[in-house]
């Protein structure tokens, strides 16, 4: 079971991002609030995306960054699986947006994007959480955070 909170915007919910592994679900939160320094530009901003039917991206960072970043990957795994008629599993899809952001890291305009990737393996019935930051360093722990509050 994957489950998705988006944080209620108030004075204490900050940009950040939550995630949670358990025996059998994975939970991903992320604050609503687009911000620049202290000062909150949007209350309502989803900085979530499905990228197939068990598997969801969190993303923060600069707010021209992490939409292009996020449609770009969302694009690129939809893509994959109608050309092969099959989904990613949540592991090789980290693999892919770890490849993809070492990939940019390396290139005159790196995306400055951290990422929290959940999902659930329907083969393995497993749940994953993955942790990425903007350097491309890629971790599968069973909680993770990004951001303040």
């Amino acid at each position: 079971m994957l489950v998705i909170f988006n944080c209620l915007q108030s004075s204490r919910c900050w940009e950040n991002l939550l995630g949670l592994a358990g025996k059998d679900f994975t939970i991903v939160a992320a604050s609503r609030a687009a911000m620049r320094g202290a000062t909150i530009l949007k209350a309502s901003d989803d900085k979530t995306r499905s990228l197939n039917k068990n598997t969801l991206m969190a993303f923060s960072g600069e707010a021209g960054d992490t939409v292009q970043f996020a449609e770009f990957i969302q694009a690129n795994i939809q893509l994959y699986s109608m050309r092969n008629d099959t989904e990613l599993g949540p592991p090789a899809v980290a693999s892919f947006v770890r490849g993809e952001l070492a990939r940019s890291l390396r290139s005159r305009k790196p995306y400055t994007v951290n990422l929290l990737l959940g999902g659930y393996d329907p083969i393995t019935k497993k749940p994953h959480l993955f942790w990425l930051d903007y350097l491309a360093s890629l971790a599968s722990i069973p909680y993770a955070a990004h951001g303040y509050a």
